[in-house]
């Protein structure tokens, strides 16, 4: 895990599967990515492993990396 708090747990060609810990509580929430670069998007799935709520973080880390992602030329 680096100091993010993301770990990627496995890849593909076009496809990323990661596993983010909540820096005060330290659940962990999944996360996955699909790239579609014939329609030029990145589809994502974030979802909380306990609880009904992540008080906005799935959110908040979606997007940074849709900024992240935005910023590189």
């Amino acid at each position: 895990m680096n100091s993010t708090g993301v770990t990627i747990i496995d890849t593909g060609p076009d496809y990323l599967r990661a596993e983010a810990e909540t820096r005060w509580l330290r659940f962990v929430d999944d996360l996955e990515f699909w790239a579609n670069p014939a329609r030029g998007v990145i589809e994502l799935r974030g979802a909380s492993r306990l609880g009904r709520k992540d008080f906005g973080q799935n959110r908040v880390r979606a997007e940074a990396i849709r900024a992240a992602y935005l910023a590189t030329p």
